[in-house]
């Protein structure tokens, strides 16, 4: 699993066409910790982190996928539950934001993940994303980030 360490010092580093930005300007400072496990097996570790990523099934149905996902979100409200699915490439102006090498399932403590978002929203750092992708991954946070950005 190195190629997983070496996407998550890849989305920690400032790109160019990022306008200086990481893909995730949170994650330098972030813990973090990698659990290989089926996706009926997921749930939050007793351990606090600032990220979880589950390494899940090669071949994993998708929809399934999706269907777990908006589960584990009912499920532990505390948490926000997201994908990065190998075979759903992801963009942000041109530069890929996904591992695409394995099916993942990350989640993050839901408080702390708005909290930055508000924080980002203050900066030019949505400025580069696509107006769907930025609602796909900001989900109910997306009027706030905008309400933000248009002060």
């Amino acid at each position: 699993m190195n190629d997983l360490e070496e996407w998550i010092d890849k989305i920690k580093n400032s790109h160019p066409d990022l306008k200086g930005y990481s893909i995730c300007p949170f994650a330098k400072t972030n813990t973090y910790k990698i659990v290989k496990c089926s996706i009926d097996d997921i749930k939050p570790l007793d351990e606090e982190f600032g990220v979880v990523i589950f390494v899940v099934e090669d071949d994993l149905d998708l929809d399934y996928g999706y269907q777990k996902i908006q589960e584990l979100n009912k499920l532990y409200p505390k948490y926000k539950f997201f994908d990065d699915f190998r075979d759903e490439p992801s963009f942000i102006n041109g530069v890929q934001t996904n591992n695409g090498l394995y099916n993942l399932i990350l989640y993050q403590n839901e408080e702390f993940l708005t909290k930055m978002r508000k924080i980002l929203a203050k900066t030019g750092y949505y400025d580069l994303w696509d107006d769907e992708y930025l609602k796909k991954i900001l989900e109910e946070d997306y009027e706030m980030v905008q309400n933000i950005r248009n002060k």
